[in-house]
């Protein structure tokens, strides 16, 4: 099979969302079931958005993606709260990718909601535990979430789960916090850098099949998220980021 057009694999993600759609709606599904399935209809509603941003320029298409992703991951912990089940890969507060499409999206309220009902302690062998303190930083930023207080706490967990060094996504949060503008800006572009590198070390070693992969690495929707929070803390940002064009933003 050949390297899929974006416009191919934009196509592919509308149909997997049809068929997981007609599946979720079947009411035959287990518990489980359906969480693996909200999980993979936010995954492909995040491929159809920016497939369709990079195909047609659709910003509105590309919002609204992004809004329905946030909304499958709000009903699928919804479902997982109200079950009492146990977390698993895909309930865990480490998948980072809806709580970011919804913060991108100015979609504040079902992120508080996100927040809210997303699990408080890390799953050892489902998730980084940096992504799971850094997911649990990302919460308390949001407004009208929580104080300073459990920000710094936060924060603090983040950078003993980093390691000796600093990671760009520590200093991003740690900008965002003090409201430091340029902080935020060098810590942002050193962010954008380091998984520019990630994915070109990776480019040509996946399977043309991983549309989420091919989508991923030409819109960056975390960077995204981050200059929302900051522009909502009134913080000076730029006009334009490398992989955060500014078709796909919103106004604070």
């Amino acid at each position: 099979m050949g390297h899929l057009s974006l416009q191919e694999h934009e196509e592919l993600a509308l149909g997997r969302m049809a068929i997981l759609t007609a599946d979720l709606e079947s009411g035959k599904r287990s518990a489980e079931d359906r969480e693996r399935i909200l999980f993979y209809l936010s995954l492909y509603g995040r491929v159809a958005a920016i497939a369709g941003l990079l195909v047609r320029a659709d910003s509105g298409g590309f919002h609204q993606w992004l809004r329905r992703s946030a909304t499958w991951r709000r009903q699928l912990l919804r479902e997982w709260t109200q079950g009492n089940r146990a977390v698993s890969r895909f309930t865990c507060t480490g998948v980072l990718g809806p709580l970011c499409d919804a913060i991108a999206t100015g979609a504040e309220p079902i992120a508080r909601e996100i927040a809210a009902l997303s699990a408080t302690s890390w799953r050892e062998g489902d998730e980084f535990e940096d992504d799971f303190h850094y997911g649990r930083v990302l919460h308390a930023h949001l407004p009208e979430h929580e104080g300073p207080v459990e920000v710094e706490a936060r924060i603090s967990d983040l950078a003993r789960s980093s390691g000796p060094e600093e990671p760009p996504r520590l200093k991003v949060c740690q900008a965002l916090v003090e409201r430091d503008s340029d902080a935020f800006g060098k810590a942002l572009h050193a962010l954008i850098d380091e998984r520019a590198a990630w994915f070109q070390a990776r480019v040509g070693g996946l399977a043309p099949e991983n549309s989420s992969f091919e989508t991923d690495r030409f819109v960056f929707i975390e960077g995204l998220a981050l200059v929302r929070l900051a522009e909502l803390r009134g913080m000076k940002v730029e006009e334009e980021y490398l992989f955060l064009p500014s078709l796909a933003r919103v106004c604070p």
